[in-house]
């Protein structure tokens, strides 16, 4: 197999052109992975982008032949998919920003160990619940304009 054509049928290569198009339709598109809609319509409040939503394994892999993100934002406490694979699976997949969402749990050592392993594994940023408007906002526009700035020079 030449080298060309290796992983052309893998799910983690992207339609370069079909992202490009998607890019140049309008409106950046934000992956909210959740446990469930909790955080949906603050998200879906800016109007900047268009949000795509999953909240189950079958949802995400819809979700993920459906669109190419600009962002995605994942909840820590999913109960359907262990968020630290998840979000290696997701860096490895999309060279976008990832947000992790996370609720400091009973035990603050564990809740650290998780955020550092989520570092690791590609997050950009990890913001603590209840999530405030405006510094949501200023993240994840920081981040899109951080992501648009890195598309034009790849």
């Amino acid at each position: 197999m030449s080298e060309k054509h290796k992983g052309a049928n893998t799910p983690n290569v992207v339609d370069l052109a079909e992202f490009r198009r998607q890019r140049a339709q309008g409106r950046p598109t934000l992956f909210y992975i959740s446990e469930g809609v909790e955080w949906l319509d603050l998200l879906e409040s800016y109007r900047l982008f268009d949000v795509r939503h999953a909240s189950s394994v079958p949802e995400m892999t819809r979700l993920f032949d459906s669109a190419y993100p600009d962002v995605v934002f994942v909840e820590s406490w999913l109960s359907w998919a262990t968020p630290v694979a998840l979000i290696r699976q997701l860096a490895e997949t999309f060279e976008v920003p990832i947000i992790l969402s996370f609720r400091e749990g009973a035990d603050p050592e564990s809740t650290r160990k998780q955020i550092k392993e989520a570092y690791a594994a590609g997050v950009s940023d990890a913001l603590q619940c209840p999530l405030h408007r405006e510094e949501l906002k200023e993240t994840l526009e920081v981040l899109l304009k951080l992501q648009t700035q890195f598309s034009l020079y790849h």
